[in-house]
């Protein structure tokens, strides 16, 4: 954790060295899964992010967008039997660093499309199972099985539409370390969300 702060801090900081920065925060929620696991009752669950980022024009169409995020991810395993059920809770520090190219569609409208890895850190999970109607909730960090990893690196793919200092957008994470280990398979993160911002 310390060196994954440590190299935020330092991307960050070289960023903010140079002018014409544009500050933005945006909300999202969306789908959130795990791809990998072997059940056929596995679906997936509601995911959420909020976060901060900025903006550093390289070019008239280029861009530079780094952020740091606070979210939601995880997965849900039901079964043959309605009243047994398995959903992963994982919440994450997360920083895209993503390459943009803004194109200009009207007056009042910009597209952006961008792509970039993240990086990002664990800092709780836990899981709930339900059996018989009856939940229990266990950290997957204490677990015996060890089903928590810490970090998680993937990719980042999104568009965004841009009026005035309003963004919507939409955005596709897809995990390339294993998050999760099960009895039978590794697992991966894999979400999609639908975003709101404004840009400052």
């Amino acid at each position: 954790m310390k060196r994954f702060s440590m190299f935020l801090v330092s991307v960050l900081v070289c960023l903010f060295a140079s002018a014409q920065l544009t500050w933005n925060v945006k909300a999202g929620a969306g789908w959130a899964t795990v791809r990998g696991g072997d059940s056929e009752y596995q679906k997936g669950k509601l995911g959420w992010k909020i976060g901060v980022g900025i903006e550093k024009p390289l070019s008239a169409n280029w861009l530079i967008m780094p952020s740091l995020e606070f979210k939601q991810k995880g997965t849900y395993f039901g079964s043959s039997d309605p009243s047994n059920k398995l959903v992963y809770y994982m919440y994450y520090l997360q920083s895209p660093i993503l390459g943009s190219y803004r194109i200009r569609l009207s007056d009042e409208v910009n597209m952006t499309l961008k792509v970039g890895p993240y990086l990002a850190y664990m800092l709780s999970g836990k899981r709930n199972y339900t059996l018989q109607g009856i939940t229990y909730e266990e950290d997957i960090f204490d677990s015996e099985l060890g089903f928590g990893r810490r970090f998680d690196v993937g990719l980042l793919l999104g568009v965004d539409f841009e009026y005035h200092r309003f963004v919507l957008g939409t955005e596709f994470e897809y995990g390339l370390l294993p998050c999760l280990k099960d009895y039978l398979s590794k697992s991966y993160n894999m979400a999609l969300y639908a975003t709101f911002g404004y840009k400052f």
